[in-house]
């Protein structure tokens, strides 16, 4: 894979972490581009692409992120939906104690899929 282990910009982190069933993309710190899609578009895609040659799951795991505008919600839904018909498993992980996490992501849950493609889960 041609992914980097980290990305950054502004006040945002992306690291990247693989292991045996999944290719993890997990975010920190906050997310308040205008165009968030700028910068995490391409490492989004490039990711599920791994996934969808490798039959690996793409975990996309929120749980240390601090804060995102509504704008970040745009990039994620992109990807869930271009994992759908890549056929690509996709996690959502987020912090269910968060509140503003807790009103995001819930709302992610349209995305589902009952035979457990597309999930999202919140972690107390």
């Amino acid at each position: 894979m041609n992914l980097q282990n980290k990305y950054s910009k502004n006040l945002l982190e992306l690291t990247i972490t693989e292991d045996d069933n999944a290719i993890c993309v997990s975010w920190k710190g906050k997310s308040v581009d205008r165009d968030p899609s700028v910068f995490t578009g391409p490492i989004l895609t490039e990711a599920l692409e791994y996934c969808a040659g490798s039959g690996k799951k793409l975990l996309l795991d929120f749980q240390d992120l601090e804060f995102m505008n509504s704008s970040t919600i745009t990039p994620v839904s992109k990807i869930i939906e271009l994992g759908k018909k890549r056929s690509v498993r996709i996690t959502i992980l987020y912090r269910k104690s968060k509140n503003w996490q807790e009103l995001n992501f819930s709302a992610l849950r349209i995305f589902e899929t009952k035979d457990g493609q597309i999930e999202i889960t919140g972690r107390e």
